[in-house]
């Protein structure tokens, strides 16, 4: 499981110098808002719950649930 706490400290913290080293893919995306900080934040929240469960993988059904709660909604 270190592969996802690696990740989980990528997505609050940044990539740091020691990830240069064991990168295996990266994903640009280029995109307009009027608040491109929020865009982020928001994707970083949802990315966040999709990797905290990946060691249980929940159903398909489950997800809309999941995120909605990972964002602050109930």
């Amino acid at each position: 499981m270190e592969s996802v706490k690696g990740e989980l400290r990528r997505l609050r913290s940044g990539p740091g110098a020691e990830d240069d080293q064991q990168r295996t893919f990266l994903v640009r995306a280029r995109f307009a808002a009027e608040d491109p900080a929020q865009v982020i934040a928001n994707a970083r929240e949802v990315l966040t719950c999709v990797v905290e469960e990946m060691c249980d993988w929940p159903a398909d059904e489950r997800w809309p649930q999941l995120v909605v709660v990972a964002r602050g909604y109930p």
